[in-house]
């Protein structure tokens, strides 16, 4: 799928609600208690966010592959764009190597996808500075109603959309785990005009 990719050791980690998992120069690390969910586990302890993210073990495999591409992908500019993109990555291609949509983080995608348009409308604005509060790591924000992150869902379809027009898949993934110009692979996409058009 992706032959330049580098593979690394993967440790599992209680991290005190700090990170669903993050990439270090020691490996992978995965935040156990943030993906221990199962029958039986009392969560009434927990904020709406934290209960909202913690996971069932299943989920374990898109999480872990998320963490990979975060070691495969190149470089962001400090955009809010390119934030996204990085993170929104990490859950497409999670998706490809999983087959499960939405990879890792796919509670956002049904709020997401109810909500594109004014999600888009929103991110539009903001997407070209450096502020990513109201986008990404964003906890606070999360509500019954609305879950915080919603960065990861709009990255995410900015990358399917990339993905989906290329015809050389293969090419498509290297582009997407290359990106060097957020607003140019923004464009090339036809993320925009093809949501507008629905």
């Amino acid at each position: 799928m992706y032959p330049a990719v580098r593979f690394q050791n993967v440790y599992f980690v209680v991290g005190g609600w700090v990170s669903g998992g993050t990439v270090s120069d020691a490996g992978l690390l995965i935040g156990a208690d943030q993906v221990a969910n199962g029958p039986g586990v009392n969560t009434s302890e927990l904020s709406l966010v934290q209960r909202n993210r913690c996971s069932p073990v299943s989920v374990m495999p898109e999480l872990m592959v998320h963490e990979l591409v975060h070691r495969n992908q190149g470089a962001q500019d400090g955009t809010l764009l390119s934030y996204a993109l990085s993170e929104g990555m990490a859950d497409f291609v999670s998706e490809l190597v999983t087959g499960v949509p939405g990879g890792a983080n796919r509670r956002l995608h049904t709020y997401g996808n109810a909500h594109e348009k004014e999600l888009w409308a929103d991110f539009k604005k903001e997407m070209l500075g450096t502020n990513s509060d109201n986008w990404l790591a964003n906890g606070s924000q999360e509500t019954p109603e609305k879950p915080c992150d919603l960065g990861y869902y709009v990255g995410y379809k900015i990358c399917q959309a990339y993905y989906n027009q290329a015809t050389d898949k293969k090419q498509a993934l290297t582009d997407i785990l290359s990106i060097r110009d957020a607003k140019a692979f923004l464009a090339q996409s036809g993320y925009e005009s093809r949501l507008a058009s629905r």
